[in-house]
């Protein structure tokens, strides 16, 4: 299960319920590309002045996105993995 939260510098997050799903996520569409770009797939860091609780979820940075790629485009690439909410 995962769902895609957008921060201010506009790169998705998407979160996924299992730390499997997400591993796989980072393999499977790091290096791929999206609408022709290429785009990097990585664990997502919290900065130490914003912890909170993240034991039942797992965030993905996605980055390097041209900016014609959509949330709808990053929904797309990660469906395989799970459910997006």
């Amino acid at each position: 299960n995962q769902s895609i939260n957008q921060p201010i510098n506009q790169s998705p997050l998407p979160r996924f319920s299992s730390h499997e799903s997400a591993a796989h996520a980072i393999v499977s569409v790091n290096g791929t590309t999206i609408e022709g770009h290429e785009v990097k797939v990585n664990w997502a860091t919290t900065p130490s002045s914003q912890k909170k609780d993240t034991s039942n979820h797992f965030h993905v940075f996605v980055g390097d996105l041209s900016p014609e790629i959509t949330t709808e485009d990053i929904k797309a690439a990660f469906a395989p993995f799970g459910r997006i909410s």
